[in-house]
Order: C-alpha cells, then structure tokens, then sequence
C-alpha cells in the first residue's frame, strides 16, 4: 500500500455499533487517502469489522488484550499509523461531512513553520435525550496558564496534528491517567513552546456522556498536580501552574458532585476554587464563542 496522507485513530471499548458509525463518518468524508485504525482496547467480546468492512484496506482493527485506556489506545494508534498527519475521533462521536479536507487544508496551509501544533476545531453537543445543544467555537491558545485552568478542545475528536513532529518532540498520552489524559497532553505542548490553533470548521458532533466517579476525577487531577510538582520548570511558573491546576480540580471535583445530587459539597469545592483563583465565573476562562446547531441537525 502507499503511504496514506492521514491516520485516523478510533479508540473502542464495549461499544461496537457506535464505533461502526464512528468509521462511517470518516469513510463518508471528501477525502479518502487515509487509513482507520480502530484501537479494540479490550472489548468483550472483541470488535470485529463487519464483511462490508473486512475488505477495505483503509480500515485495521488492533486489539489490546485487556482495558488500558483511551490514553494507551491512541498512542497504540498513533505508533501504528503511516500517515504524515493522525487525527483522533471518539467511537462515541462523529465527524460531520465534508467537514475534515477543509481542516486538513488549513493544517498542510500553515505546516512548515517550526511550531509544534495540534489543531482543534469547533464542534456541536450532542445529548442523547435533548439532541443537539449547542455549537462551540474554543478559543486557540500556546498559554500554559490556559490549559492549566481545563481542557475545552474535545480533543479526542477534533485533534488534528503531524504525527512524527509530535512523537518526537512531545510524545504521546500519559498512559497512567484514566482521566484529563488530554489536559496533560496539551499542558505539556504549551510548556515545550507549542500551540492550538482552532479551525472554524464544525467537525464533529460530541456526545455528553456519564460523569466519571469522584474517586476518578480526584486521583487523575492529583496525579497531573503530582507530575507538574516535580517538572524541572522555573520556580515561578511552577508555583503558579500548580495553583492553577488546585483551582480546576476543584471545579472538577464541583461539577461530579453537582450531577451526583451532593449540592453542599458543590458550593464548597467553588468557594475554595475561587479564593485560590477570584474570578465572577465557574470556568477559569472564558473557554468557548456559543452558538445555535446547524440547521442540519
């Protein structure tokens, strides 16, 4: 086979139909020299491709014998890929036609230029029940600061980079975080002089899914408190990061405790996080430009 331009990383875990989808969205996109790996992270019983599927020589599945995250899997995808640009798309969400060779035109437009870049681009919410919510247009930034206080990208299905310019200089996921593996990713990026620059294009539609439990969020933040506590970065930076990433694990911590019904503990963890970082909003940052659906939706 020739070497394909780009590779698509589909991560799956016990979720067959709506990864089969998820390929459908990438295979009805305007742009066909790329290759699908589909990570099977464990699945019981393994994900297999259909036969409509099985012949297509864009799409391989590789299988981890057991559960180790979406972190892993990508990085299975990414070392598996061949092409020069790699993508990431969720099994649970879906690209929008003729959505990715605009993107990828703008990225190939801009390459060249000696920053390390991931691109992002917006997107619309979807909810199961209520449908589509909302379209968001988030911010572009190389402030480490900024992805200190969040990640608002929906990176694992709008994140858009070279592949080995990537590998080599920032590497890939945090295989030990079951949680904000994307927050550390690009906390990392802006540290090693690196950017987000954010297509207009809307991409994808992301569906809302079930908040993880208190015990997950809290040992995945502190695990990034950990690791940015130890970084041979200037003293300064460092202090300042650190209060930064207290503040969002508290809003974190905050937003489970909300949908768990646990409303006492949601106004105490605000409270602390706003004396560590006073501000007239929940969010550290003004993360996002709303909007109405498309009207295709």
């Amino acid at each position: 086979m020739e070497t394909p331009i780009l590779t698509v990383v589909i991560p799956t875990y016990n979720r067959p139909d709506s990864t089969l989808g998820a390929i459908g969205s990438v295979l009805d996109q305007d742009f066909a020299d790329l290759e699908i790996v589909v990570v099977d992270d464990g699945s019981t019983p393994p994900f297999a491709l259909p036969a409509a599927l099985a012949g297509d020589h864009r799409v391989r599945v590789v299988r981890h014998e057991t559960n180790r995250g979406a972190a892993a899997a990508r990085n299975t995808g990414l070392a598996q890929g061949r092409g020069r640009w790699a993508a990431f798309l969720d099994s649970d969400d879906r690209w929008r036609r003729g959505s990715l060779a605009p993107r990828l035109a703008e990225a190939e437009a801009y390459a060249g230029r000696g920053r390390l870049v991931v691109w992002a681009a917006a997107f619309v919410m979807v909810d199961a029940v209520r449908g589509p919510l909302e379209t968001r247009y988030p911010m572009a930034s190389a402030d480490p600061f900024d992805f200190a206080s969040g990640c608002w990208l929906s990176a694992g299905s709008t994140a858009l980079f070279e592949r080995e310019p990537i590998l080599q200089r920032l590497g890939g996921q945090d295989e030990t975080l079951r949680r904000f593996e994307d927050n550390d990713w690009f906390l990392r990026l802006a540290l090693a002089g690196g950017e987000v620059r954010v297509s207009r294009v809307v991409a994808a539609d992301i569906k809302l899914g079930l908040k993880p439990k208190r015990d997950v969020t809290n040992r995945a933040a502190m695990t990034i408190i950990g690791k940015f506590a130890a970084a041979e970065i200037d003293r300064k930076i460092r202090a300042r990061l650190l209060n930064q990433l207290k503040a969002w694990r508290e809003v974190e911590l905050a937003s489970v405790d909300w949908y768990a019904g646990c409303y006492w503990q949601t106004a105490t963890g605000l409270a602390a996080s706003w004396l560590r970082v006073p501000r007239l909003r929940i969010q550290l940052r003004d993360f996002w430009q709303r909007a109405v659906p498309p009207a295709d939706l």
